[in-house]
């Protein structure tokens, strides 16, 4: 009977203690430095704004939430935790991804090779999409460097459709390749 007992209460277990030992993995890796993660922006809030339209007031735009800003400095939160080195940062030009990585991270870079993939045509996304693979192989810095982009834009390279503020680790190989280390969520916490 005990043994049953400790067999079910193992299996029931056993997922919660495998993903907190992914989650501490991918951490360690971060905290060696030298990786690359793409992180898709925070919440939004999908009655308000259009999502393709670039508007430099970003009245037009999707903005964050609160719980939006909340999660991402719950990321920059979690980052100095962990004594996470970040080096260059890039965010998609669009207000929902500079204001996720000017609250995680601080100061930041946009680059148009994160631009909403659906909204330019095709021959400058493919062009794009190459270009962030290139870097996703071939970034040798120690810092690790961060581009908040959006998810159709990391579903192209990892065909994982993120949830909002999740990030994909990379491991740079060189020669065209990278690992995908996994995907590392940060719970939202009261940081104000």
């Amino acid at each position: 009977m005990w043994r049953l007992f400790f067999v079910l209460t193992t299996l029931l277990f056993l997922p919660l203690s495998s993903q907190a030992s992914d989650e501490q993995s991918l951490w360690e890796a971060l905290q060696e430095g030298g990786k690359v993660i793409m992180m898709r922006h925070a919440v939004v809030d999908p009655d308000m704004g259009d999502s393709s339209i670039l508007d430099a007031s970003c009245f037009s735009e999707k903005n964050l939430t609160d719980f939006g800003k909340q999660q991402a400095k719950s990321i920059k939160q979690a980052f100095e935790a962990h004594a996470i080195q970040v080096g260059k940062v890039w965010a998609s030009p669009y207000c929902r991804t500079k204001d996720t990585a000017k609250l995680a991270f601080g100061n930041y870079e946009v680059s148009e090779l994160l631009h909403l993939v659906r909204t330019v045509p095709d021959e400058k996304a493919h062009a794009s999409q190459t270009k962030i693979r290139q870097i996703l192989s071939n970034y040798s810095e120690s810092a690790n460097m961060v581009m908040v982009t959006h998810r159709p834009n990391i579903a192209e390279i990892t065909n994982q459709r993120l949830k909002p503020a999740q990030m994909v680790i990379f491991e740079p190989l060189g020669d065209g390749l990278f690992d995908v280390l996994g995907i590392l969520e940060v719970p939202a916490t009261s940081v104000d």
